[in-house]
């Protein structure tokens, strides 16, 4: 569900001031289509912004912030209403809310005092440090990070260098104290080495007189460019370069063509940004792939051979594709998810002057557009259908390599103008699938309920982060058909003890604020921080003890709390003092990858402590966590 917040909530007569409109979704899936007008009461104006607000989508845990600037003629209690206030829901019903209202209180201006206009607030630029491939289009993110005690608000980020972008401006419409956001730019890099990037920004700041003022300046990032070294072409006696062992990869978006001219360009976007994701997650080379665009599709051609692991690298791109395409469509609505037909195929290959070609160019387009392979994905509620050539299935991937057995492909004989072969079709199975087969059986399948609470009146969290790399662990995850995530974000603790009863989890995960004394700060029913004792809680998960069998609260100084768990629970973790976001993220990436693989709690653990102190930037956090075991009695 959308919840609405609007701070600060207390204003001074005959005074300017900037209202910050926070939209969360605390639901446990994607809202949509949210329209939002706040009605100002009589005697607060509006100077600048919109009052009317439309959102396309956001996503579970995820929120929103824009913001509007007010100017109250005189003091008293007023009350912000919303005439207009609805949104479709993770089902697709449109849920109205008549009833929203919040209080604002105006004070009497203070009689003037002399101050100073409060200079610019310096936000720092920084890039995650990722090595792009030379003269191709890649993903840059920019990071923008505020410091600087003010909140800012329409900042707009350019890039500019030996790079060629798509034109674009980034926009971030509001950055809190302390916040952190992410803009992503499409490059193509035009030099090799450490390629000087430089970033103009600009951006409005409250002066504190009243006013807002505009800041810019200039920045400069140093970004990674690199290519995979390769043997000169060289030139046969047909007068053709030399051919070139590749593996070939076509790949088209089912359903491209109708979608609009904004959907499509939204479309080609998101498969930029999905291909890019699932080659990054394959481990494919720096400088590779390869892409030869072909309209809504393409072939992306990697290299073989040497010290390329070819079923790591196809499995590890099937899975991370499957992923990928997964999470992003549980976003969208229908007309819009991006469904893909893969095939693949291995050659000898020529590069020409719009690409390459050869008979496994052929091959893999007769494939990827056959049409047993358009029927398999088009009857299937799968992301997306692989088609492999029959010589590539049987040298690699027939074998049960990395966990995806050869029986995983249905062979098919294929016929598609000229081509005439056998193919092994791989269909990743999908959700209504898998209802289907465990209608009548029950498997032991654990539940992790992830709960998460970021307070509106202290430091927000990266949660969202940590919820989706946590999810992307399970995905990838060798055992990842024993588990399940539920979540539930925004927590109050009448939402947690709720959660526990409805899903009875095995593992239980918190990821929020904790206080030095070792308590926990959920959410209250406006959003604000509220402390639950440790003592408290921890007897109400022992009433679950039957069930639960490892609790992780991964928020600052938890380890009392953890430790109070353990006279109920048999594994408990907790915090030894104050942990950063990377750490914790950190580690539960590590946690998660060694439980979605089948091992025990306290390796668990291990692992991701050891995950922390490999990474030089949190290494010296990785004794903060603590292992609890119940002791047996």
């Amino acid at each position: 569900m959308i919840q609405v917040s609007i701070g600060p909530r207390q204003l001074v007569a005959g005074q300017r001031s900037q209202l910050g409109i926070k939209f969360a979704n605390s639901g446990a899936g994607a809202c949509t289509d949210i329209v939002f007008k706040l009605g100002l009461p009589s005697g607060v104006s509006l100077v600048s912004g919109k009052q009317r607000i439309e959102i396309e989508t956001i996503r579970p845990g995820d929120s929103r912030v824009y913001s509007l600037t007010v100017e109250p003629a005189r003091p008293g209690e007023f009350m912000l209403t919303s005439p207009n206030f609805s949104y479709r829901d993770s089902d697709d019903e449109r849920v109205r809310v008549s009833d929203w209202r919040q209080p604002l209180s105006v004070e009497a201006r203070r009689p003037a005092q002399p101050v100073q206009a409060r200079s610019a607030p310096q936000l720092s630029i920084d890039h995650d440090g990722a090595q792009l491939a030379y003269e191709q289009w890649n993903i840059l993110p920019i990071t923008v990070r505020n410091a600087t005690g003010a909140p800012v608000s329409d900042i707009y980020v350019t890039i500019a260098g030996p790079i060629e972008t798509n034109g674009k401006r980034g926009r971030i419409s509001m950055l809190l104290d302390g916040q952190v956001a992410t803009i992503p730019f499409n490059v193509k890099a035009s030099d090799r080495g450490l390629v000087p990037v430089s970033v103009h920004m600009t951006y409005n700041y409250p002066d504190g007189l009243g006013s807002l003022r505009t800041c810019s300046r200039d920045d400069q990032v140093n970004v990674a460019v690199a290519q995979r070294e390769e043997p000169a072409a060289q030139t046969s006696a047909t007068g053709m370069p030399a051919g070139i062992r590749k593996l070939c990869v076509a790949y088209d978006v089912e359903g491209y063509s109708g979608r609009g001219t904004r959907r499509e360009y939204a479309t080609q976007q998101r498969l930029s940004d999905t291909l890019s994701f699932a080659f990054g997650e394959a481990g494919a080379l720096p400088g590779s792939p390869e892409v030869q665009e072909q309209g809504d599709g393409g072939i992306a051609f990697l290299p073989t051979g040497g010290a390329v692991d070819e079923p790591r690298l196809i499995i590890g791109l099937l899975n991370a594709l499957d992923t990928r395409l997964t999470e992003l469509n549980e976003d969208l609505v229908k007309e819009a998810q991006v469904r893909l037909r893969i095939a693949l195929q291995e050659g000898v290959v020529h590069r020409a002057a719009h690409g390459y070609v050869g008979s496994a160019v052929v091959e893999v387009c007769r494939l990827r557009d056959a049409d047993a392979v358009r029927s398999a994905l088009a009857t299937s509620h799968a992301p997306m259908v692989a088609a492999v050539a029959d010589g590539l299935y049987r040298d690699v991937l027939a074998h049960g390599y990395h966990g995806l057995p050869g029986a995983a492909f249905t062979p098919v004989d294929v016929r598609a103008k000229s081509y005439t072969g056998r193919a092994w079709i791989y269909l990743p199975r999908d959700n209504e699938t898998q209802a289907a087969d465990h209608k009548d059986t029950k498997p032991a399948v654990q539940t992790i309920l992830y709960l998460t609470a970021s307070p509106n009146d202290m430091t927000p969290l990266r949660s969202d982060l940590e919820m989706r790399k946590v999810k992307e662990r399970l995905q990838l995850g060798r055992e990842r058909d024993a588990f399940r995530l539920e979540y539930c974000v925004a927590s109050r603790l009448d939402d947690i003890s709720q959660a526990l009863l409805d899903y009875e989890p095995q593992v239980v995960h918190f990821s929020g604020h904790g206080d030095a004394a070792g308590g926990l700060y959920v959410e209250d029913e406006a959003g604000l921080s509220a402390l639950v004792n440790p003592d408290g809680l921890a007897k109400m998960f022992g009433q679950h003890q039957s069930t639960i069998r490892c609790v992780i609260v991964n928020a600052c100084h938890s380890a009392r709390l953890a430790e109070a768990m353990a006279k109920y629970i048999d594994h408990s973790v907790g915090m030894r003092c104050a942990i950063g976001d990377r750490a914790a993220i950190q580690f539960s990436v590590g946690f998660y990858q060694a439980m979605f693989a089948g091992w025990p709690v306290a390796d668990a653990f291990s692992r991701g402590c050891a995950l922390v102190e490999s990474n030089s930037v949190t290494e010296g956090e990785y004794e903060t966590p603590a292992l609890f075991s119940r002791s047996p009695d």
